[in-house]
């Protein structure tokens, strides 16, 4: 990939090949997935015009990612929160799903487990069960980040209940194989529940198929980390810190800072029970510098003006859309208003006996209601066509086309109805006063 990029390539292959390279090296060389998510920004603001639209928010999303395995989570959250904005603006529900996700995997890490939860319900209200692996791979990412919140809050039902969702999600979409993958949260579930051996047989799956990827450190660790935990739950120190001292290293080695906190916060607990106080104070004094370097006053700070800038953003949009639907409604109640007194009109003219009504009347008054019936019936479908057709104005003309094209056979059988009973009515006027004056001449000629 690194070759293509420096051929004379097209910029849609440009485009997936920044996107890719900052992806793929975020697991395994966070500091090179930030370097090609930064040129990937670079190259989309230099070729806005010839990409497509939902090229800002990937980038935003890329660099995000980088950042979020790099331990930066104050950037990380200022770029998934710049995705969701412009997301929202080209309403791309994508886009906006994609943020959320990753806003509740990033609360997931810095251990805001119900923010976390927060974060990726919101995002489940913009999904949209489409069968391609864009859709799927990442609700099954969201299910895998409530089923581990879930677990950690030591809420297990709900736990499981998304773990066997996102599971058989990869069942379904990526084949068994990807079963695997879920051996850690399963596990770590398992082991809450009182099923010890059940849980390590989770564990060992998911190392042993790992195992025989290079790249995949953060899964090792995870796998270390989670073993580490069991054992130290059933009360068995030494395989704990075996399985602790395995996950701090990899993580130490590999710079990955969330993951040196949590080990030695681990590794310093495991310590203290045993009594080896000269180890748990060496861990307890790394967890407190990585602690420091990662959740410091600043960046805690940077971090909650963002959170509370993202919730005035939401709250005005929120009441943008509550003044729009208010609007809305007023207009409907216009629009009915209107109809009724109309509707009323050529029923009282249809109905009177005594005054002799123009057909043209009729005519005039039947393309009125006909124009405000098609605007009452867009307003009321308008956001059923809206999400529907995701905005695509062409899918909306049609449908608004064959609506008018339903109404207009209607309005000429109304019409030609409304008239022949006009006509009716104005002929026997027209005998009734005939008649009378008849009969007037004839008393007055006897």
């Amino acid at each position: 990939m690194k070759a293509d990029l420096r051929k004379s390539i097209n910029d849609s292959l440009k485009l997936q090949l920044y996107i890719t390279l900052g992806l793929e090296y975020g697991p395994s060389n966070p500091d090179s997935a930030i370097h090609y998510a930064l040129e990937n920004i670079r190259f989309v603001t230099s070729k806005r015009d010839k990409l497509p639209i939902w090229a800002d928010w990937n980038s935003s999303y890329v660099l995000g990612m980088a950042l979020l395995k790099a331990c930066n989570y104050p950037d990380a959250q200022k770029f998934f929160l710049k995705q969701l904005k412009q997301s929202e603006s080209i309403k791309d529900t994508f886009g906006i799903f994609q943020a959320y996700r990753c806003l509740g995997e990033l609360n997931l890490r810095e251990g805001n487990y119900r923010d976390a939860i927060k974060y990726s319900k919101i995002g489940l209200k913009y999904f949209q069960n489409k069968k391609d692996s864009w859709w799927q791979g990442n609700y099954s990412n969201m299910a895998s980040c409530l089923a581990k919140s879930y677990e950690e809050l030591n809420i297990l039902d709900s736990a499981l209940y998304y773990a066997q969702i996102g599971r058989q999600v990869d069942l379904t979409y990526f084949g068994r194989n990807s079963n695997i993958f879920w051996g850690n949260i399963f596990g770590a579930i398992y082991s809450k529940l009182g099923q010890p051996a059940l849980a390590l047989e989770y564990f060992r799956l998911y190392y042993n198929y790992i195992k025989n990827y290079p790249e995949a450190i953060e899964a090792k660790i995870s796998s270390f980390y989670e073993t580490g935990k069991l054992f130290e739950l059933y009360h068995r120190p030494d395989s704990a810190i075996y399985y602790a001292r395995k996950a701090f290293l990899i993580s130490q080695k590999n710079s990955y800072k969330i993951h040196v906190f949590n080990s030695s916060r681990l590794l310093t607990r495991l310590f203290k029970s045993t009594n080896q106080i000269d180890s748990a104070f060496k861990y307890q004094s790394i967890m407190i510098e990585t602690e420091e370097y990662m959740f410091s006053r600043e960046k805690i700070s940077r971090m909650n003006i963002l959170e509370f800038n993202e919730q005035l953003r939401q709250k005005e949009i929120e009441i943008t859309t509550k003044k729009m639907e208010e609007m809305r409604n007023h207009r409907l109640q216009l629009t009915i208003l209107a109809i009724s007194i109309i509707i009323v009109i050529i029923s009282f003219l249809l109905l009177s006996r005594s005054i002799i009504v123009n057909q043209k009347i009729i005519e005039y008054l039947g393309i009125v209601v006909l124009l405000i019936t098609f605007e009452f019936i867009d307003q009321v479908l308008h956001p059923i066509i809206q999400h529907t057709t995701h905005d695509s104005p062409i899918l909306m003309l049609l449908i608004l086309v064959s609506i008018a094209a339903l109404l207009v056979p209607l309005h000429y059988k109304l019409e030609n109805w409304a008239i022949g009973k006009l006509v009716e009515k104005n002929n026997n006027i027209r005998l009734t006063s005939a008649k009378r004056t008849i009969e007037e001449l004839e008393r007055k000629n006897p």
